[in-house]
């Protein structure tokens, strides 16, 4: 018995030990140290995506946000690390991204403070025309952002914009494509993320034909980047030459394990998307670490 116990002890402290050295962990507190990302996973099973991360100085970048059913988990996660928002960056506007902003702002927005809030959206009718069902969430987001001082949207970012909080230099990659295929998802803002000298870009949901328009408008060295987010998912995003052109070691994943698996509920491989293409992709190109919140929160540390 002694023996398996002093088995048991080694096993556990190599877990520990190399979790240190590749700065990821599953199923720690919310309290982020400095420099360190936590992306959630989804509270109903389902695709979203929502990033966290925590300055040296403690200021806080917050992505997205996931489904107004996620929107008390990130909650949760905001006040345990102070409660205040230093920007809240917005990829497009779709429920399982924005919904759980729209949560805190409509029930919860006297509960933490944010200094700024970044997005570019098209006008109304442009979601009325290429997707009415989104038109909603986009109505309803805007009516919550037009209670807030106008001091805090900053609602026009494009190409090349800069947002600094603390040692955490953000560039704005693209502009708001206006694309008629897979049009709100194509309308992606790219943001790229330098923390302590690695670099961090987060694709959302950006879309095949959005990912193209990517690559024409950017140096292929400035999309070079160390950790990725997965576009769309990790499926039906962007093409195999984007993520090339990022040429990451390590990708995150916002993906349920439904869709990691690509099951619909007959086995992996029995549903319509590609994400188990996506996969092969990034073992071809080298990827040394995929984390995915099928696992549950990750967290990583630069």
């Amino acid at each position: 018995m002694m023996y398996r116990k002093k088995v048991y002890g080694a096993i556990i402290l190599a877990i520990v030990i190399l979790g240190g050295i590749l700065g990821v962990y599953w199923n720690h507190t919310v309290y982020l140290k400095s420099d360190e990302l936590i992306m959630l996973s989804s509270q109903e099973n389902a695709q979203m995506l929502s990033i966290v991360i925590r300055s040296q100085n403690k200021g806080l970048v917050v992505i997205d946000g996931g489904w107004e059913a996620d929107g008390e988990n990130l909650l949760k996660v905001i006040r345990k690390n102070g409660g205040h928002v230093n920007a809240w960056l917005i990829t497009h506007p779709h429920s399982d991204h924005v919904g759980a902003l729209y949560y805190i702002l409509k029930n919860k927005k006297k509960d933490i403070t944010i200094d700024q809030i970044y997005y570019s959206f098209a006008p109304l009718e442009w979601y009325h025309r290429v997707a009415p069902e989104d038109e909603g969430m986009v109505y309803k987001l805007l009516g919550e952002f037009a209670k807030l001082p106008a001091v805090i949207l900053d609602d026009s970012i494009s190409h090349g914009d800069q947002i600094n909080v603390d040692d955490i230099n953000i560039t704005v990659m693209d502009d708001r494509y206006k694309l008629e295929n897979d049009s709100v998802n194509n309308s992606s803002i790219v943001y790229k993320a330098v923390i302590k000298g690695k670099k961090l870009l987060i694709l959302g949901d950006l879309g095949y034909e959005g990912g193209n328009q990517l690559l024409k408008n950017c140096l292929k060295d400035d999309l070079r980047a160390d950790v990725v987010q997965m576009a769309h998912h990790g499926q039906n995003g962007v093409g195999k030459e984007v993520y090339e052109a990022i040429s990451p070691k390590t990708c995150l994943w916002p993906t349920p394990e439904w869709l990691w698996n690509n099951d619909n509920g007959g086995g992996p491989g029995s549903g319509p998307w590609n994400s188990m293409e996506t996969r092969q992709w990034m073992s071809e190109i080298g990827v040394k670490k995929n984390y995915c919140t099928k696992d549950g929160n990750i967290f990583l540390s630069f």
